[in-house]
């Protein structure tokens, strides 16, 4: 008779329990006292359990809704189904903009998406095109006896106004220079590349526009500001005269032979 009870109740416990589970350990007593508690007193605060280590996590309210939907049923929690120490180390907690968010979490959410900054699809092209840089022709003479560089300026079709003198030193050689700089702009609207498509003979553009600059290297002693007829500027039918007191020419006696090794 013990025989066939002790048989009886062993297949009844591998009927209960298909996978063996161990009968000893430091937190099997703590998990039956746990399931007990959770069949008095219902669902609550979830308490897993790892050895000697227990944490609590507050289960989320259910959410009521007029339509029933599969994404707004709460599954009930078997307290038989405790997760396993290795899930348990691991446990999930409510996922940034999930369902079980907290409403905090949701406000913060929607707080980072609108406060990022919005990037324009089509974005603004440069409101004026660069300019085109040319030199300008340029003719000098210099006579050793007065001692003065004449320099005759070619900018047909520019006012006085937009032509700018400066007597300068250079920064990186230290060299004294005279530079004639200025923008002019064209009379003719610039055409469209449909109208070059369409009509290419209809438009001819042979004038230069744009940024003009020359530069010419002058004495370390010039001053302009203490003798005015150092420097004369005189603007007349699109040429531009500058005469340049240099003083007279240098002997040529130090002229000295660099090797290239």
């Amino acid at each position: 008779m013990v025989m066939r009870s002790s048989r009886s109740t062993r297949q009844y416990v591998q009927a209960a329990h298909p996978y063996q589970r161990p009968q000893t350990g430091p937190g099997l007593s703590t998990a039956r006292s746990l399931m007990r508690e959770a069949q008095v007193s219902g669902p609550g605060p979830l308490r897993f359990v790892h050895h000697n280590l227990i944490s609590t996590v507050a289960q989320p309210p259910p959410l009521v809704s007029s339509a029933p939907s599969t994404s707004s049923v709460v599954p009930s929690v078997v307290p038989s189904a405790l997760p396993s120490p290795a899930s348990a180390s691991t446990g999930r907690m409510p996922s940034f903009g999930s369902v079980a968010g907290s409403p905090v979490t949701q406000l913060q959410q929607s707080t980072l998406l609108h406060a990022s900054p919005q990037i324009p699809d089509n974005p603004p092209a440069s409101i004026q095109p660069q300019r085109k840089k040319y030199v300008i022709r340029t003719d000098t003479h210099y006579d050793p006896e007065t001692g003065i560089l004449v320099v005759m300026l070619e900018l047909p079709g520019v006012e006085k106004k937009d032509v700018k003198l400066t007597l300068s030193t250079s920064r990186h050689n230290r060299i004294r220079q005279l530079k004639v700089w200025g923008v002019s702009d064209p009379a003719l609207p610039v055409p469209t590349a449909d109208v070059l498509s369409h009509f290419p003979d209809s438009c001819a553009r042979e004038r230069r526009f744009g940024e003009f600059s020359r530069t010419f290297s002058v004495p370390p002693d010039l001053k302009f500001s203490f003798c005015r007829e150092n420097v004369q500027a005189i603007m007349k039918k699109g040429i531009l005269t500058l005469k340049i007191q240099l003083g007279p020419p240098a002997d040529g006696s130090d002229v000295q032979d660099i090797p290239v090794n």
